[in-house]
């Protein structure tokens, strides 16, 4: 399924993302700090001493893309840890732990505009019981760049890790 994330992530497809999923959905409010605060980092982000070119966007009000088009200038080790500071003092200040990457997000057919969340280590449960069945969409945060996150970031559970559980 295509994701259309021209309109809130101004880079080409080949910029590196990175998303971080909430295991709630942020309030209006939340949006609008973690908007303030990632809009102030976009601006002071640099590698080596070089400004990068660099987005992110709020979707779904689940999850937060970040990203850096790496043909201008990559981004190093020390700039993805301060973009991972700055992650970890968001979930701090709104009381979500966004590293958390045990919680899988889903959207079912009955609800197609809600999304769930679940541990992964509960999936197996969840196909037994039918709450997550083949055609059940899936987050895939594992994307890495701005075009996976466009063509592969929400796949059918048969076509994830999850299929195994599908006989």
């Amino acid at each position: 399924m295509t994701i259309e994330t021209n309109t809130v992530i101004a880079l080409p497809d080949t910029a590196k993302v990175w998303v971080y999923q909430s295991h709630r959905p942020f309030t209006a409010d939340e949006n609008t700090h973690i908007e303030s605060v990632l809009s102030e980092f976009m601006q002071a982000w640099k590698s080596h001493g070089d400004a990068l070119h660099a987005d992110f966007a709020v979707l779904y009000d689940y999850f937060i893309v970040l990203g850096v088009d790496e043909s201008v200038s990559g981004a190093s080790g020390c700039s993805i840890d301060s973009s991972v500071k700055v992650i970890k003092e968001l979930g701090a200040t709104l009381g979500i732990d966004l590293l958390d990457k045990s919680q899988i997000a889903y959207q079912t057919a009955n609800d197609a505009n809600e999304i769930h969340t679940i541990d992964f280590r509960k999936v197996k449960e969840a196909v037994t019981s039918s709450i997550i069945k083949k055609d059940t969409l899936v987050y895939n945060n594992q994307v890495t760049s701005l075009g996976e996150l466009k063509q592969s970031w929400l796949l059918k559970a048969e076509q994830t890790w999850m299929a195994k559980y599908f006989s």
